[in-house]
């Protein structure tokens, strides 16, 4: 007779244990996932910055000039549109376009808040010589899909800025 008390008494018990395993569960799942969104568009960032410094360096009559900086940010944008996955955020990447100096660090900007790209540093308008650096730098920051921005700051993470930068030798 006690065991019969003892093992109705466990009715139940199922429920309560995964109640208290199911948010730790539910955590490791949406980690998991966000992560996993979090490497994928790290990598359709290093793509898309990749893509646009060969969009700038192929080789044709007239070499690169101030107004190819707008075809390569295109170039970028339309990769992105493309393949990153956001949910519908609205952000749109921040995008250098430039020559770099030996050490691959970007040192002239070309201008991308304006229709026509406008150099800082160029030469008789045109980059002449082939074998010179090229670099577009990608800069996107990333929110996170279930975890709120709200949340995320009160705890010192935030959002996180992904960037990439693809330095090519114009051909």
């Amino acid at each position: 007779m006690i065991t019969k008390m003892i093992r109705k008494n466990q009715d139940g018990a199922t429920v309560v244990e995964f109640a208290l395993i199911a948010p730790l569960l539910f955590l490791l799942i949406f980690g998991i996932i966000e992560f996993g969104l979090l490497l994928f568009n790290k990598h359709i960032i290093n793509n898309s910055s990749r893509e646009g410094a060969r969009a700038g360096i192929v080789a044709r009559e007239n070499r690169f000039v101030a107004g190819d900086a707008v075809n390569v940010i295109n170039t970028v944008n339309d990769w992105i549109a493309n393949n990153l996955v956001t949910f519908g955020g609205t952000d749109q990447p921040e995008i250098d376009v430039g020559e770099t100096d030996s050490s691959g660090t970007l040192i002239g900007y070309y201008d991308t808040n304006y229709a026509t790209a406008l150099p800082l540093i160029e030469v008789d308008n045109r980059k002449t010589d082939y074998r010179d650096p090229l670099g577009v730098r990608v800069s996107y920051e990333y929110h996170f899909l279930f975890l709120s921005n709200d949340f995320l700051s009160f705890i010192g993470i935030g959002p996180i800025d992904l960037v990439s930068q693809a330095n090519m030798l114009m051909e």
